[in-house]
């Protein structure tokens, strides 16, 4: 530095320093200091051995050397801050890639811009095949957007929401959902795109023997079905469902046996549900179906025969035929405020009036507006 001075300075084989002094080094800092900070117009003079005026030559200098330290001090800067930009990056790609839930972002137009492994897996589809996609085409396999979409009421609303919901993908992957949706804010504030993650909770919500919703989710779905029946003034049936002599099955064949009834108890059944009911295991051999729309009590009377006449042929138990019957006991509702645990509890005590008539029958237990 102090050689390329000497060529500004026309100083050859002497030293900046030694040629202004010490002293002058200390006017000439400051003097350009107070220039740089207030903006006066310094008038001094500085000359050459060869007669030169250096004042000129000496404010390019001290700029150059200024405008060197903040360059450097901005680059480290940025380099530090990309550093830590990309390590946080990373992070959060690591935290998505490996998180448990599937999570999956989606812009204004519904397109997915990014699918992690878990919502690969929870869909069936390959990541490459989806994003892009809109989510509706590539998840559902539908040409229009899922009715009541959250998603669109999230970027209406910059409000998160939430539900528990049963899905089948267009790769006929099913399965109970717990979905959240989050809103991600751009600079301005607004909604740039949203978040969702979502959890498997089909154990939470099934009968593990049975496969059957489990009486949290019947719960769920009478909820929904009785606030609908009173919304629209239409019938809702409940049918509690209790087998007779099951424990005499577990007694005498043992529980392998007594586990086999209850599989083969659920699937008979299963041959007369309709898509829109629900038919549960809620404990033990205690079983619930329930009809969320009726169109009067000789219906759901018809619904009940069906069942019996469905269980009178013999099951087959550790190789040898069972006959196996039901006591069954049905609720009605019919307008009023009636619960969900009020109708379960009125079809329960019709099951155990159907059972003290020895079985294989039912009875109607309704409100008595209804009666």
């Amino acid at each position: 530095m102090s050689r390329r001075l000497n060529q500004i300075f026309e100083l050859p084989g002497r030293l900046f320093v030694l040629f202004i002094g010490l002293a002058g080094v200390y006017v000439v800092i400051d003097a350009m200091h107070l220039w740089l900070t207030t903006g006066v117009d310094l008038r001094f003079a500085l000359f050459s051995p060869t007669g030169h005026d250096l004042f000129s030559r000496l404010v390019v200098v001290v700029l150059a050397a200024i405008a060197a330290v903040v360059a450097e001090a901005a680059l480290t800067q940025y380099r530090r801050t990309s550093r830590e930009l990309r390590a946080e990056q990373s992070r959060l790609l690591t935290l998505y890639e490996k998180n448990p839930s599937a999570i999956v972002t989606l812009d204004h137009d519904m397109r997915l811009s990014y699918v992690n492994g878990k919502a690969v897996d929870t869909m069936g589809l390959d990541a490459a095949d989806v994003v892009g996609q809109v989510c509706y085409k590539a998840i559902m396999g539908s040409d229009e957007p899922c009715h009541g979409c959250l998603v669109d009421q999230v970027f209406s609303t910059g409000r998160p929401h939430s539900r528990i919901k049963h899905e089948t993908t267009a790769a006929g992957c099913e399965n109970w959902l717990s979905q959240s949706w989050y809103p991600l804010l751009g600079p301005d504030g607004q909604v740039e795109s949203v978040v969702e993650i979502a959890s498997d909770v089909s154990a939470l919500k099934l009968d593990a023997l049975t496969s059957l919703p489990n009486r949290l989710l019947l719960r769920d779905r009478l909820e929904i079905a009785l606030a609908g029946a009173k919304r629209h003034d239409h019938l809702l049936a409940v049918l509690f469902m209790d087998i007779d002599g099951f424990k005499r099955v577990n007694d005498t064949l043992g529980h392998a046996a007594g586990d086999a009834l209850l599989a083969g108890f659920a699937e008979r059944l299963r041959g007369i549900v309709r898509q829109d009911e629900t038919l549960a295991r809620i404990s033990g051999d205690e079983f619930v179906l329930l009809l969320p729309s009726v169109s009067n009590r000789a219906e759901v009377g018809n619904t009940a025969t069906r069942i019996l006449e469905h269980l009178a042929a013999p099951f087959v138990l550790d190789g040898r035929e069972q006959p196996v019957t039901a006591s069954v006991g049905v609720a009605i509702f019919g307008g009023g405020d009636s619960t969900a645990e009020e109708l379960l509890e009125r079809a329960d005590q019709a099951m155990y009036a159907a059972k003290s008539q020895g079985g294989n029958t039912y009875r109607t237990s309704g409100p008595a507006s209804f009666v």
